[in-house]
């Protein structure tokens, strides 16, 4: 089973230390090492239903171009949650869909292309 928007990451792939953080912690989160892995890294802000909108059927997939990921197989990202801190179903579905999220598209030898979400607390800032 894949990570999807609401359900567990079960994935068999073995994991350390390093790869877990570059697959789920925030930048600002990462040392300094860490930081050198990533080849790419943008944040975005979207709402719940944006977000929703730009999943593929299986809700495990994003779909956003950036300037450097134009066609469609490049612009395609694996759905993970900031620290591994994916929602219940009944939580997802609990959550408005104006609420916002920072979407954060890495790109790291490790993982290739990851969508990172977390929740927004409060007022957003535009980057």
């Amino acid at each position: 089973m894949t990570a999807t928007l609401y359900l567990l990451d079960s994935e068999d792939k073995q994991m350390n230390q390093r790869t877990f953080a570059l697959k789920y912690f925030p930048m600002s989160a990462l040392s300094t090492s860490q930081q050198d892995d990533v080849i790419f890294n943008r944040y975005v802000f979207l709402k719940k239903s944006e977000v929703e909108e730009l999943c593929n059927e299986e809700k495990n997939r994003l779909y956003y171009t950036t300037e450097a990921h134009q066609d469609s197989a490049r612009a395609t990202w694996k759905i993970v949650w900031a620290n591994n801190n994916m929602p219940t179903l009944v939580a997802w579905k609990a959550t408005p869909p104006n609420r916002t999220l920072k979407v954060e598209l890495r790109v790291t030898r490790a993982w290739g292309r990851v969508a990172i979400l977390s929740f927004v607390n409060g007022n957003t800032v535009s980057f």
